[in-house]
């Protein structure tokens, strides 16, 4: 992702013994956003809009947009995270980059959050409460294979989720060809379109994944087809190589 000034990371005003950590940190991206890699502060960012705002509450950008598109996706991934842990883990991450940062202030006070990003992270990954789609996202090629031996399973296949996109997708989206050629297999639509109108070929085309693109052209995927932004497979694709295959 290309890295930006991040100029909506703005200083809290101090309220408490947490807000005060956080807004001390906040002073401290702003002063050194510069030395931080593009991961980093896209994590910075997703905490703090989720610390200050709670969960995303604006509409997902343009698909064209792909810097919009990855600040709005990692905040709307925290989904249901709370905002005095948002603050804790925004906290953590300027401690793990500068442990001189904030030597005054405890994190094992009353009323701080005591959680790890690592252990946060371990929290949302708990397997007994994946869905189909999620392991299509962590990329577990033999869950999904057992998965689609139910029938109740396949008959969702083309089913949109809360975020507008059906598993085709998000297999485009993580570059797995291998899992795009199991789920057409059973029965998936290749051109099926998500809520912005975009098909698989969209994901693949504008993400690079060239092998996907490939085994989405040899079953019909159209690259024509326009998404509601009135953008075909042509206009999104990153570099030449996808154009040249599209045209093939």
């Amino acid at each position: 992702m290309a890295c930006d000034d991040y100029d909506d990371l703005v200083e809290l005003g101090i309220e408490d013994e947490l807000s005060s950590g956080f807004s001390k940190a906040s002073d401290y991206v702003q002063k050194n956003a510069s030395s931080m890699s593009s991961e980093v502060l896209l994590k910075l960012y997703a905490y703090y809009k989720q610390a200050t705002e709670g969960k995303c509450n604006t509409p997902k950008p343009s698909w064209y947009d792909l810097r919009a598109k990855s600040k709005w996706e990692a905040w709307n991934n925290l989904r249901e995270l709370p905002q005095n842990e948002a603050k804790q883990l925004y906290i953590n991450i300027i401690r793990e980059l500068d442990s001189s940062v904030l030597t005054d202030v405890s994190s094992s006070k009353e009323g701080w959050v005591t959680v790890s990003t690592l252990q946060q992270n371990n929290e949302e990954k708990v397997e007994s409460d994946y869905e189909f789609l999620d392991y299509i996202k962590d990329g577990n090629y033999a869950k999904v294979a057992d998965l689609l031996k139910n029938n109740a399973i396949k008959s969702e296949i083309n089913a949109l989720d809360g975020e507008g996109l059906a598993a085709i997708h998000w297999a485009s989206d993580r570059g797995s060809y291998e899992t795009i050629k199991m789920l057409l297999a059973n029965g998936a639509k290749v051109n099926l379109q998500d809520a912005d109108g975009q098909t698989a070929l969209h994901y693949a085309a504008s993400c690079g994944h060239s092998e996907c693109v490939k085994v989405l052209l040899s079953e019909g995927a159209d690259p024509k087809l326009k998404d509601s932004d009135g953008s075909d497979c042509f206009g999104v694709a990153c570099d030449e190589t996808v154009t040249s295959l599209l045209r093939m």
